[in-house]
Order: C-alpha cells, then structure tokens, then sequence
C-alpha cells in the first residue's frame, strides 16, 4: 500500500511525496483545500482506497491472523494456523509493521469505534468489545488513537 515495507514506517515520519509522489502533491492540495476535518478525512480514505485497490494482496496467513486475533490470544491463533507464536510474530511484522497482540488490539478498537460509530453507548461498547470497563476502553482508544472514544467517533 505505501511503497516500503512496514517496519520502515513504524514510529516514524516519512514525507507522503516521498511515498507517492505527485500524487501526494494533489493529495496535499486537496487536504489543504477542505473546508472542514470530515471533508479532509473523506479525502485521505478515497486516496487510501485507490491505494488498496491497485495494492497487492496481503499474506494469505497474515489475513487469516488478522480475522482471529481480534478475539482470540496470539498462541490460539497460532495453534489455529498451524505456526509457531515466533513465525507468526515475524509474519504480521513483516506485512503489519508491528506484532500480532497490537494488530488484536487494533481490529478490536476498530471494531469497538464502529459500534460507537453507529450510535452505541461507550458503556455497552465496551463490554460487547471484552473491555475490562468504559475507562479501560477510553484508555485503550487514547493509547492506540491518540483522542477519547467519543472524540474520535464524532470526527469520522
């Protein structure tokens, strides 16, 4: 999707031109243009979903991981896949640019933000999600998005 492989992009900041060049100057222009952060977000998930569109497709035991570990423990999902916790590490860092316990925690907030999303209360969310509590959700939302569970949910 992005050009190079993900750990090079882990906890850094790489220029978008340098990803995508010219197309990243339009990318540019157009966020700059935006009236507001929706027509700014719409604008980066279309650029995004050309992306994915052309992109190739991801590791076939990556995906399958990625479909489990949002509910199941690392060492289940590895058992289910028939590797050991050491080779599915290396894959899901490999393609994910960090290891499979994050990407769980990950596709659970995702899916956690899309129920709040459609209009679900944080408290429910949470438990539905398997949050120890709401102030375990909020802090896992702030952790992993950097805003509260409410603030990101009214942005998108």
């Amino acid at each position: 999707l992005f050009g190079v492989s993900a750990p090079e992009l882990l906890d850094g900041r790489v220029p978008a031109r340098r990803l995508w060049g010219d197309s990243a100057a339009v990318l540019e222009e157009a966020l700059f243009a935006a009236p507001g952060v929706r027509q700014r977000a719409r604008h980066l998930t279309d650029f995004l979903a050309g992306l994915a569109a052309a992109a190739p497709a991801p590791d076939p035991l990556v995906r399958a991981a990625a479909e489990r570990l949002d509910r199941l423990a690392v060492a289940e999902v590895a058992r289910h896949l028939a590797v050991s916790e050491r080779q599915l590490r290396r894959l899901v860092t490999t393609e994910v640019g960090y290891g499979p316990k994050r990407l769980g925690r990950v596709l659970r907030l995702r899916g956690a933000l899309e129920q709040v999303r459609a209009g679900a209360e944080l408290a429910e969310v949470a438990f539905e999600a398997g949050y120890a509590d709401q102030a375990h959700f909020g802090n896992e939302c702030r952790s992993l998005a950097g805003v509260a569970p409410g603030r990101f949910a009214s942005v998108l």
